[in-house]
């Protein structure tokens, strides 16, 4: 069982424990202010019918009564009627303004129409005429004090209940911290998943197209268009190496066709495709802006255009170069040099089977004749 709930637990053990009278199980037991000049003897007749607990302050007059009233909360007061109107008002109002929910009772030799007008005026609960037969006292005090400790168990029932609110919703708000830190850990990994399933298949398909072709222009017509399905549309070159130097294998226009490109074909042979050749990674430029200074000479040599250029290698030796290029406002994704990072090494494996198989199909003779071959 975690906090919250245990502490949910203890709140309703303490709000469902109730006594014989139904105040037992309040925090503090009841206390009872007796004002007038029978007030010691009322306290010794509702002493035995009063909870044992019960604690008692006892006032000779109403001065001293709203001495008593400004430090101490009461449940019950009685007070002697016989005192002056405003007096007892003021009294009574001391006693509300403690506690709200205090039982109000007028004693009176005399019910009168001014006593009862004053009942009405400070909301007292009854008024006892004396004197009174047999147990009608203490019944009508042990009912105002009934009155007064539910009044009193349901403010503590509402407060626990308000507190228990506040733990929760702080809770709540912690716990919906940690979830919304939680989903976007997951929506996080979903992603990176959803990304590398989408590569691994990439790769896949990419080799299985490869293995299909027979001709070294085959395999970079079939790359190509496969590159073109990865970054969009976009102008690209394929280099690949012929000896120590580097050639075009192959070229496929969006905006710039071949004749007006090949200034910029040439100076990436002559000049980029060295560099290119030493580099590890993926070299993206996005129109004017590059992440480093070998980018940024990428994009000087494609005259600011956003480019994306890898060399592909077999067994870390260089066998092809691609560079695409594109307009400024079309930068390329991160998402793309994810998939070409993963594309370019199976390029070249390509590019190098098909190298190895044409240079086994070449015929090869003898150096020497068989005139020349030493028979002794």
């Amino acid at each position: 069982m975690g906090p919250i709930w245990l502490f949910e637990a203890n709140m309703k053990s303490q709000l469902n424990t109730v006594g014989a009278r139904g105040f037992t199980s309040i925090s503090k037991p009841a206390r009872v202010l007796l004002s007038g000049a029978a007030a010691a003897h009322l306290r010794e007749r509702l002493s035995v019918a009063l909870p044992p607990q019960t604690r008692w302050d006892i006032a000779e007059c109403g001065r001293a009564a709203a001495s008593l009233s400004r430090n101490v909360k009461h449940d019950v007061a009685v007070m002697d009627a016989s005192e002056s109107a405003e007096r007892i008002a003021r009294v009574c109002a001391m006693l509300r303004h403690a506690n709200d929910a205090v039982s109000i009772l007028l004693v009176d030799n005399t019910s009168t129409t001014a006593v009862l007008q004053l009942a009405l005026r400070v909301g007292a609960h009854s008024v006892i005429s004396l004197p009174m037969s047999g147990t009608d006292i203490e019944e009508r005090v042990g009912a105002a004090l009934d009155v007064a400790m539910a009044n009193r168990l349901r403010r503590e029932k509402l407060l626990l209940l308000e507190s228990l609110c506040d733990r929760l919703a702080q809770d709540r708000d912690e716990l919906s911290e940690r979830l919304g830190g939680v989903c976007g850990d997951l929506a996080s990994a979903w992603e990176q998943f959803e990304e590398r399933s989408s590569v691994i298949s990439r790769v896949g398909e990419f080799r299985a197209l490869l293995s299909q072709e027979l001709e070294i222009d085959d395999v970079v017509r079939t790359a190509m268009q496969y590159l073109l399905r990865v970054v969009g549309p976009t102008n690209i070159a394929v280099f690949t190496r012929n000896a120590s130097a580097w050639k075009l294998a192959g070229y496929a226009k969006e905006d710039t066709p071949r004749p007006s490109a090949a200034q910029l074909l040439s100076q990436l042979i002559e000049e980029w495709c060295p560099a290119l050749a030493e580099s590890a990674g993926v070299v993206l430029g996005v129109g004017n802006e590059a992440a480093n200074a070998e980018a940024n000479r990428f994009v000087e040599v494609l005259g600011g255009r956003s480019g994306l250029a890898f060399c592909g290698r077999h067994e870390g030796s260089p066998e092809v170069i691609v560079v695409c290029f594109r307009r400024a406002d079309r930068p390329f994704d991160r998402a793309s040099v994810a998939s070409v990072e993963a594309l370019r090494d199976i390029f070249a494996d390509a590019v190098e089977r098909m190298g190895r198989i044409l240079h086994r199909a070449q015929p090869s003779w003898p150096s020497g004749s068989p005139d020349s071959v030493d028979t002794d």
